[in-house]
């Protein structure tokens, strides 16, 4: 293509860049979302259900809050 070089991996290696993460623990779901899932659950092909079943009960089983009731501060830091 005129006007383009080729890909080079020393120009655009993005496993040269650290992302530090963003959070330090799992971000709860709310009781909303889990509702969404409920409802949705049917409509997923059954090979993938157990995945978000499996959600529900390790909200239920660890009694996780939810998000807007522990977080202090809407403001992310970047």
């Amino acid at each position: 293509m005129k006007g383009r070089s080729s890909y080079s991996r020393d120009r655009f290696n993005l496993s040269l860049v650290h992302l530090p993460p963003l959070y330090n623990n799992p971000i709860p779901l709310t009781e909303e979302k889990l509702r969404d899932f409920q409802s949705l659950i049917s409509l997923m092909p059954s090979d993938k259900r157990s995945f978000y079943q499996d959600i529900q009960a390790s909200r239920v089983e660890h009694n996780v809050t939810d998000v807007a009731s522990t977080e202090e501060d809407d403001t992310l830091d970047y």
